[in-house]
């Protein structure tokens, strides 16, 4: 007897692999910078209630939206904005997270707007889920002078 030879090549399909994700990374990238301010934490040492009306109309809304022209991997360039994790917050800020039900979160993401003040919040998929108002950089400190 004879050796058998298939009649046809089976249709194996040829994939290839790409991370979990990834797409979704490079999408969010690509989009605009958007905040909102449904989470604001109004009191504690960050608290919005500390901020004037001047520094709220004059410095913060207007920085805020001149952001909104740059997409996210343009905010995590040179615009001094980027992510922080937990645990490199300060302890104050690590129990305020806790003190209002946001201790769950991995990082925060700081916005500059200007050499020392920034605000900060977290990335809800491509929007910044504002949360406090920083004047002094104090909540993750840089070991950088004027930043």
């Amino acid at each position: 007897m004879g050796k058998k030879t298939p009649r046809r090549v089976a249709n194996v399909p040829q994939f290839q692999k790409h991370p979990r994700g990834g797409e979704l990374v490079e999408v969010i990238q690509k989009k605009h910078f958007c905040w909102r301010v449904e989470e604001i934490d109004w009191d504690g040492p960050w608290g919005w209630s500390k901020a004037t009306h001047d520094e709220i109309l004059r410095t913060i809304i207007p920085r805020l939206h001149n952001y909104e022209s740059m997409t996210w991997a343009e905010m995590e360039g040179p615009s001094g904005s980027h992510a922080i994790e937990f645990d490199q917050l300060c302890a104050e800020a690590q129990a305020r997270l806790g003190e209002i039900g946001r201790d769950q979160l991995e990082r925060l993401f700081s916005v500059r707007i200007t050499g020392e003040q920034r605000v900060w919040g977290f990335k809800d998929i491509a929007i910044l889920r504002v949360i406090w108002w920083d004047p002094m950089h104090a909540v993750g400190p840089s070991e950088k002078k004027h930043t």
